[in-house]
């Protein structure tokens, strides 16, 4: 596959007046470096009347075999999309469109363009169309970082708070709860002076998947920092269940890990919040949580739970 700019060129939308314009205006098309395509209205359907060689590389087809065919026929995706209702648009209104990261399928594989219509004259529309599938992974891969831990690849801070603010704008149900679990290991510090903090950073990854493993599709796991973790349980029946999640964690550390080949014991302080969705946001869910945590920690092996504060809090809000 050739060079595809990511960025759409503009391209002309009528020739300049110069009587020899219009075959120098056919040969820059010809030239460009993205996909052009020209499409007639023809008894309520667009036909292909030319595709410029840029087009042929990027979407895999040949000219003449396309040439004078139906465009949905050729290429599906430009109905799934809507790119020939916007078509149709442009040439009514006579105002180009600019449609972005539109995800199609071609020979050479799943690509994602941006494609500009734009208005010509008898009754013709212009399709350029660049690939961004590149610009696209690496906004993908940025959007994710922005919002992932990197050692575990479990939700930061950031996106956590997002999905708080999610949770409590939702709809709620009778006797349904959003729930907090915080954990933070115990004594991480002898994990680091045994295995060194190579051997730290795979307890972390070890434990985040545990974490994974026991939680809902709909639930979010969160690295807080060190060795701190959350989970945010957007729907639990009752503070009972925000209990049996919290008891579901705790059970998690009774099997040991493996760290670099060693058998590893290492036990969480847990604490768990509660409340109904529309109770009042202030003190944050997570701080209560929180709190409760480090309470539980100073008892080492104390059970984990709402603290009796959240617990009225809630029950205020019901």
């Amino acid at each position: 596959m050739g060079v595809i700019p990511e960025a759409v060129v503009r391209v002309p939308l009528t020739p300049p007046p110069d009587p020899a314009a219009p075959k120098a205006w056919a040969a820059v098309v010809h030239k460009m470096r993205i996909g052009v395509q020209v499409w007639q209205l023809d008894e309520g359907h667009f036909t292909i009347l030319s595709l410029n060689p840029a087009g042929e590389l990027l979407l895999g087809v040949s000219p003449e075999n396309v040439a004078g065919m139906r465009v949905e026929d050729c290429f599906p995706w430009t109905g799934e999309m809507g790119v020939t209702s916007v078509a149709a648009r442009v040439l009514r209104s006579d105002v180009p469109e600019l449609l972005d990261d539109i995800e199609v399928r071609t020979p050479h594989g799943p690509l994602c363009l941006s494609v500009e219509v734009f208005p010509l004259p008898d009754q013709c529309i212009g399709v350029a169309f660049a690939d961004v599938t590149e610009r696209e992974r690496r906004e993908s891969r940025l959007r994710r970082e922005a919002l992932h831990d990197p050692l575990t690849g479990v939700a930061n801070r950031r996106l956590l708070a997002e999905r708080i603010e999610e949770a409590f704008a939702a709809p709620s149900r009778p006797g349904r709860y959003v729930a907090m679990v915080v954990l933070d290991l115990d004594d991480f510090k002898s994990v680091n002076d045994r295995h060194g903090h190579s051997g730290g950073d795979i307890l972390l990854q070890q434990v985040a998947l545990r974490l994974l493993d026991l939680t809902r599709s709909t639930d979010t796991v969160a690295r807080l920092g060190g060795d701190e973790f959350a989970i945010l349980a957007p729907t639990v029946v009752g503070l009972r269940g925000a209990r049996r999640l919290a008891a579901r964690v705790g059970e998690a550390f009774d099997i040991p890990f493996d760290v670099n080949g060693r058998v590893t014991r290492v036990s969480a302080s847990i604490g768990v919040a509660a409340r109904l969705p529309q109770s009042p946001a202030v003190p944050p869910l997570v701080d209560v949580a929180d709190r409760a945590m480090y309470a539980q920690k100073r008892r080492r092996g104390g059970r984990s739970g709402p603290t009796p504060a959240d617990i009225a809090a809630a029950r205020q809000g019901a």
